[in-house]
């Protein structure tokens, strides 16, 4: 029998055909659990919030599809359900994650899962604990530090809290802790030559208070509100590590800057010196070289003064009313003139605390437009008052004083 050349073509087709490997079987994925899979990651990357999903307030579970390959790389990731303003997130975390290979009869093999994203955003944290200023010194138990601070300088700390408060962009977790005008009692007194804020804002427990630093400068540059002067320093007062850049102002009355830093029990603790010399600039944020540990002092021994009798330390609060009828010597304030360029007017008013002599001990400036405060206060310092009685005893009081600038006079 003769085959033709077309038959044995076929027939040679078909031997090979014949003599072929197998294909190759595509192996479908094992279901595993969520929690099973959960098991056996090694890696696991955290999500990041996007920003402007925060800023929105949107929130809430994204379910993704995981493909794991043999190796434990995620090799697929695809939406089951959730916000679209959410999932690439979660992908963009998913694909970084590296499991434990799985295996089936000893081999590995693909793994086809569910892995849920959590998105929610977490309530502000509480504002720091103020503190108190007391016998000259601003002390703040929770932060461990006593911060004393001569007469000269006057607290203005109630007026810049409200000042910040009204900042739009000013985080709830941030507090003013302190805030002080240095009015030099042998100067002409129409300006200070130098301020300092103490500013506390909640931070996450790893922030580094260094990093921070280095941010305000970049974002002061940025925004051309000044230039740093020299390398950042540290030091180490009262247990906490500062560290301190000097910034050329671009904008404002002060000619030298400083700002420093620390991390203390989850806030940044922040230092904002302003001067308008550099010898002003030194003096003030040698303040800082004052502060030390501070920790409440035990509980007092009961007074041992008589029934009926004045207690020496005794401090009696009257009206700035009452006051005023006992001023024996009252000298008028300058008015600045820079103020009086910019046509700021207004009452200045004032926390006086006046000794057993009359004299003006300690001042705070509690409201009223800041241009005005120093030469307030350089006037009211020079005030004299008749001591006050009380059971015959002169006695220190507090008050409050009230100085009025109209521009008609």
């Amino acid at each position: 029998m003769q085959l033709s050349v077309v038959s044995l073509v076929f027939l040679s087709a078909a031997v090979a055909a014949a003599q072929a490997p197998d294909p190759p079987e595509v192996s479908s994925p094992v279901h595993l659990a969520p929690e099973a899979a959960a098991a056996l990651v090694e890696k696991r990357v955290p999500a990041v919030y996007p920003g402007k999903a925060s800023q929105k307030g949107v929130q809430g579970s994204v379910v993704l599809r995981v493909i794991i390959a043999e190796n434990g790389d995620v090799k697929d990731a695809s939406v089951v359900s959730g916000d679209p303003e959410l999932t690439q997130a979660a992908i963009d975390s998913m694909r970084q994650w590296k499991y434990k290979p799985y295996a089936v009869d000893g081999k590995p093999v693909l793994v086809e899962t569910q892995v849920t994203f959590g998105f929610h955003i977490k309530p502000p944290p509480p504002p720091p604990p103020l503190g108190k200023f007391e016998d000259g010194q601003y002390r703040n138990e929770f932060f461990g530090i006593g911060y004393p601070l001569s007469t000269e300088w006057v607290r203005e700390t109630g007026i810049v809290r409200r000042q910040l408060a009204s900042g739009s962009n000013v985080p709830s977790s941030t507090q003013v802790l302190l805030a002080a005008l240095h009015v030099p009692s042998k100067s002409d007194g129409l300006v200070a030559d130098s301020s300092l804020v103490i500013v506390a804002t909640a931070v996450p427990a790893q922030a580094d208070a260094r990093e921070n630093l280095v941010s305000e400068i970049v974002t002061l540059q940025a925004e051309k509100m000044g230039k740093p002067r020299g390398e950042i320093t540290s030091i180490t007062v009262a247990g906490l590590t500062i560290y301190r850049a000097d910034v050329q102002p671009s904008k404002g009355g002060a000619d030298h800057q400083s700002i420093l830093c620390a991390v203390a029990k989850g806030y940044l603790l922040r230092w904002n010196f302003l001067a308008t010399s550099e010898s002003a600039l030194d003096d003030a944020v040698g303040t800082l070289m004052t502060m030390t540990k501070w920790e409440a002092p035990p509980t007092p021994v009961p007074s041992s003064t008589p029934p009926g009798a004045v207690s020496r330390d005794e401090v009696v609060r009257i009206s700035s009313g009452v006051s005023a009828g006992r001023i024996v010597k009252k000298v008028a304030p300058s008015y600045p003139p820079d103020a009086k360029y910019a046509h700021v007017q207004g009452t200045v008013v004032l926390h006086a605390t006046i000794d057993k002599s009359g004299n003006v001990i300690d001042l705070e400036a509690i409201a009223g437009p800041v241009e005005l405060v120093p030469s307030s206060v350089s006037a009211v310092r020079q005030w004299k008052y008749r001591p006050y009685l009380l059971k015959g005893e002169p006695i220190e009081i507090d008050t409050t004083i009230e100085v009025r600038y109209t521009l008609g006079g």
